[in-house]
């Protein structure tokens, strides 16, 4: 079965639309089939206009460290590699976060690897699009586990071309279900306000 097949099998599964619940599940299967020990999801959020102009991230995993469940947000501009991902639509992979060449706009921010004592290495990032070819949030996958080492020690390795390739067929597919989990979570938070309204 490919990836592919397993989320949308997955999601399938579900009985709910928890938007929140549905992306930790995918997250956690993109990184066992990437073999990557950390990630993030984002979701753009619009502004009054309709307009995306920020990122928030609603599942985050760390096989390593703790990571907190608060929500943070990133904008969409050139200066962050999540913000890049999302204003260009393109594939990021990055072999050493801490020596990305000086020639592009974006830069990796350490705050969390100094806030948690955890060493980010590596990073393959990719947009979501709807059908209409909109970015509509950003995967982050870090550090591509290779194997061990003769004590048993995690080795790492840079996210290889053929996990690249694997999330390009990804990115519309699991755009699209994000939207239309997304609008459903959205839907049925309207109802409720509405009928805490009439009660």
């Amino acid at each position: 079965m490919s990836l592919l097949e397993d989320l949308v099998e997955l999601l399938e599964e579900q009985q709910d639309f928890d938007l929140d619940k549905v992306l930790n599940l995918i997250l956690a299967r993109l990184r066992r089939a990437t073999a990557a020990e950390a990630g993030t999801v984002f979701v753009a959020r619009p502004v009054a206009d309709r307009t995306f102009n920020h990122l928030e991230a609603v599942a985050t995993q760390n096989d390593v460290v703790d990571v907190p469940s608060e929500r943070f947000h990133v904008p969409i501009d050139l200066s962050s590699i999540g913000g890049y991902v999302a204003s260009t639509g393109e594939i990021v992979e990055i072999d050493d976060l801490y020596n990305i060449p000086a020639e592009v706009s974006y830069n990796f921010n350490e705050s969390f690897d100094q806030k948690h004592g955890y060493k980010s290495l590596s990073m393959l990032a990719f947009p979501l699009k709807n059908v209409q070819g909109q970015v509509i949030g950003v995967v982050q996958l870090i550090n591509h586990i290779g194997g061990t080492d003769e004590n048993g020690n995690t080795t790492y390795t840079p996210f290889p071309l053929s996990e690249v390739d694997r999330v390009k067929g990804l990115m519309t597919m699991l755009g699209a279900l994000v939207e239309r989990y997304d609008l459903v979570t959205e839907i049925q938070s309207l109802r409720r306000q509405v009928a805490q309204q009439n009660a």
